[in-house]
């Protein structure tokens, strides 16, 4: 495709391709609406049934509706699959990079009235991170984007989900789990956003697994009795439950990984308080989206 070309006699391209992770992405106008869209071509079939069923489940949403990014059309033209959304202004990510001030209170509520569009209507997202939010200027909203990941179904704990830097404890270890794994996600998020790097950069489970015991602490004997996967990297005396020696060899040769504990950072960065109730080694110990919600004044 290249500027000029319309699509379905209604979307014409406005320039060159921008490659997306999983698809090619063009800027075109809709000539019914007069509106700029973002045109999304070459997805994975299975991406494809995921940005369908969650254009489903939005359609059903009657409220918040500024906090949804807007799946307009899923078509096929020419033997290929087209999805058109709502085109927006820049990524989170991009305000990050470019160290570019921001209402923070106004991302922590257009991401929790977004899990709770979430929850209410049965979407787990699975993949929220900077890139995947965008901010609307006209709208004055956060909104998370990019639903190709996306799934109406639990997880079943066998999945490789999320993105490394934003993946909850239950996904590492193999652990089933709900829209949790997107609360903890949003808490890395605006972990990153108070401190300007995230929280856990990891390049391995083991790393993953040696940031979570140094940041939030170790997981209780029941969390302990529920992995499934990388059980190798802990190990159990009594009631403890401790790295493994592996996993400590292994990082004392690491120089780079942050020494930071989440308990000095609530006495640092007071939002660090809410922050820390997203960040639990057991989901069932995490905030809850409404929950988030009431507490959105110690955001503000």
């Amino acid at each position: 495709m290249k500027k000029g070309d319309v699509i379905r006699k209604r979307y014409s391209a406005l320039g060159e391709m921008i490659q997306g992770t999983h698809s090619a992405n063009y800027i075109a106008i809709d000539m019914v609406s007069c509106c700029s869209v973002m045109l999304k071509t070459d997805i994975p079939e299975e991406e494809l049934e995921n940005w369908a069923d969650a254009k489903k489940k939005l359609a059903t949403c009657k409220n918040n509706l500024n906090n949804i990014f807007d799946i307009m059309d899923i078509f096929v033209f020419e033997s290929k699959s087209y999805i058109v959304t709502e085109y927006l202004d820049v990524t989170l990510l991009e305000i990050l990079n470019q160290r570019k001030p921001f209402d923070i209170s106004l991302l922590y509520n257009s991401l929790t009235q977004t899990l709770l569009i979430f929850e209410g209507i049965g979407i787990i997202h699975t993949d929220i991170k900077p890139s995947n939010i965008m901010y609307s200027v006209h709208q004055n909203v956060f909104k998370v984007i990019d639903f190709g990941s996306s799934t109406t179904h639990n997880t079943s704990g066998t999945e490789y989900i999320q993105s490394r830097y934003y993946r909850a404890p239950e996904v590492i270890f193999g652990i089933a789990s709900n829209i949790e794994i997107d609360v903890w996600s949003v808490g890395c998020v605006l972990a990153e956003c108070i401190l300007g790097t995230p929280l856990f950069p990891a390049e391995s489970d083991e790393e993953h697994i040696f940031l979570l015991f140094h940041v939030i602490g170790q997981p209780s004997l029941e969390f302990y009795k529920k992995i499934t996967k990388n059980k190798l990297f802990l190990q159990q005396a009594n009631q403890n439950i401790y790295l493994a020696d592996s996993i400590l060899e292994k990082i004392e040769k690491e120089d780079d990984l942050q020494n930071l504990v989440i308990d000095e950072m609530v006495e640092d960065f007071p939002h660090f308080g809410v922050i820390k109730k997203l960040l639990t080694f057991d989901f069932n110990e995490r905030a809850t989206p409404s929950q988030l919600l009431d507490m959105l004044i110690s955001f503000e």
